[in-house]
């Protein structure tokens, strides 16, 4: 391809999804263009970033057909967890003040490893490795396995894109959505220092979630 060829409208719209594809994905949709090429349209001509604070209204929709989507959805009410988790170790966006993060996180367990590469691949940059932990149980084990996302953006898109299909966790994802949708306009302020504080409605969706994530019988 010659140099300085023109984008097409075409990938100028698949860069929109540049902030929620891996890189991987937009190169599988963009065969003609570099890394490197890609990255410097989306970056500089279109102001976009792979970055935790992406103003989430500006994502794109979740290009998932509707089967797609209420088969995740039914995955996730069946054989997964919608969480807000405190997180206190050391994170690549700095150690806060009070020294811990709410970190929101979809998990999805099976035994079947080919169930969770088909799950991770309708939920864009997320490469995360799938782990294997052992089940013990009486006079048999078996492994299960999980897969996990933590970046902001990837569960915005995706928890939009599955709501209308989610049953039993749909509250959860109400919650979420709710608790990132507050972080996201602190950050757009505040950017890095938005980790140093928490608005009170987000420590009450934690106790929330807390409570409904809880398997204890009463």
């Amino acid at each position: 391809m010659p140099y300085g060829h023109a984008w097409t409208e075409i990938e100028l719209e698949i860069l929109k999804l540049y902030p929620v594809l891996s890189k991987e994905d937009l190169l599988a949709k963009l065969p003609r263009r570099t890394w490197v090429s890609i990255k410097s349209k989306a970056r500089v001509r279109l102001g976009l970033r792979k970055i935790i604070w992406t103003a989430l209204e500006n994502l794109p929709r979740l290009p998932l057909e509707d089967w797609q989507a209420a088969w995740l959805a039914c995955a996730i009410d069946g054989e997964g967890s919608i969480s807000l988790q405190i997180a206190k170790h050391q994170t690549s966006r700095g150690q806060t003040s009070r020294g811990w993060n709410y970190v929101p996180r979809i998990d999805l367990y099976n035994n079947n490893v080919q169930f969770l590469l088909f799950a991770r691949q309708l939920m864009p940059y997320n490469k995360r490795p799938i782990r294997a932990t052992a089940i013990l149980r009486p006079q048999r084990q078996h492994k299960n396995y999980t897969i996990a996302t933590r970046a902001m953006p990837v569960i915005y898109a995706v928890l939009k894109r599955i709501k209308p299909f989610l049953i039993i966790k749909s509250r959860h994802a109400d919650l979420i959505l709710e608790f990132l949708e507050i972080q996201n306009d602190i950050l757009c302020q505040k950017g890095l220092r938005a980790f140093a504080e928490y608005s009170e409605r987000q420590n009450q969706i934690y106790k929330e979630l807390r409570v409904l994530n809880d398997r204890r019988l009463p």
